[in-house]
């Protein structure tokens, strides 16, 4: 029995051996081999058809799948760009209305203070208030 064994692996061995390899599809004498029916070797056929149109289909949606990921990173990139610019648009904005709604609180001041006969000096602390009351000696 060893004999046979020697045999046989000198036989596959002596190049590379490979299940896949057709040129290893033979037995040597001794050798435990399976005998299955013709019906069963197409069942094993149809089988290793379906798993691989499987795993073809699901490679293919892993691809699809993949790029339209990159699509998505991609736009959302880009909106996160537009979204930083909008934001200092509206900071630029927000920060030009302070300033215009300030000077026209100054210019809306300065006329009050004209109109009333006011300085600057008596309105700058808001200390010196005056109530507007007077008191007249009658006779």
């Amino acid at each position: 029995m060893l004999e046979i064994n020697e045999e046989l692996f000198k036989a596959k061995k002596g190049g590379e051996y490979s299940r896949n390899d057709i040129r290893n599809d033979f037995a040597i004498p001794g050798e435990i081999t399976v005998t299955i029916t013709l019906n069963e070797y197409r069942a094993l056929i149809s089988a290793n058809a379906i798993s691989e149109k499987k795993i073809s289909d699901l490679n293919s949606e892993r691809y699809d799948a993949q790029a339209e990921c990159n699509t998505l990173k991609q736009e959302r990139e880009k909106l996160l760009k537009e979204i930083a610019e909008l934001k200092i648009k509206t900071s630029d904005l927000l920060m030009e209305k302070t300033a215009s709604s300030q000077t026209d609180k100054d210019k809306d001041l300065e006329s009050i203070k004209n109109g009333c006969g006011l300085s600057k000096s008596s309105t700058s602390t808001g200390n010196n208030r005056s109530l507007g009351i007077t008191t007249e000696r009658r006779g």
